[in-house]
């Protein structure tokens, strides 16, 4: 598909956006328009894949809630204005089943998937709330099929709740 810069206008912030679908979404995000700045843990993937896509970037580990406030607070000022959340960070730990999981491996997954999707959410919408006719603030949640289907492993419970909390949040 041709970019049509159909998302001129968009500061978006994409978690995870340091490599894989992040980085791709970024990538695609930046050829349609958008301003756009990934956020993750690891500075020197983040800084190559921010030089290789043509944005911004900033440090962001998801497990570390106390860091929302001021992480979408520097994101909007880098952005001059951000409207646009990508919830994308996430880790499975591919257990093998019930009695595989740690506490933990559930812990990591479910402050990583789940808690940090919530929380980063909540920060975002903080800062959006008082801003008037700037446009339609979007948030997106990466799931997976596992969030659909039954599953005794935290990762699945994780992506269960994130369908739940965008259904939630719709509503």
């Amino acid at each position: 598909m041709s970019p049509n810069n159909q998302l001129v206008g968009k500061k978006i912030i994409v978690t995870g956006g340091g490599r894989g679908l992040g980085y791709a979404m970024a990538k695609k995000f930046v050829a349609e328009g958008a301003d756009v700045l990934v956020a993750g843990r690891n500075d020197r993937n983040l800084e190559q894949s921010a030089r290789e896509i043509g944005c911004k970037w900033l440090r962001l580990d998801v497990q570390d809630i106390s860091s929302f406030e001021g992480f979408v607070d520097m994101a909007d000022e880098m952005l001059c204005g951000v409207n646009c959340l990508v919830n994308n960070a996430g880790i499975s730990l591919h257990e093998r089943g019930f009695l595989d999981v740690s506490a933990n491996q559930f812990d990591a997954q479910f402050d990583t998937n789940l808690k940090g999707s919530f929380f980063l959410t909540q920060a975002f919408i903080r800062k959006c709330s008082g801003r008037e006719s700037e446009g339609v603030k979007n948030i997106l949640f990466t799931s997976s099929e596992t969030g659909v289907t039954v599953d005794e492993r935290p990762y699945g419970l994780t992506k269960a709740a994130i369908n739940s909390l965008v259904q939630g949040l719709a509503y």
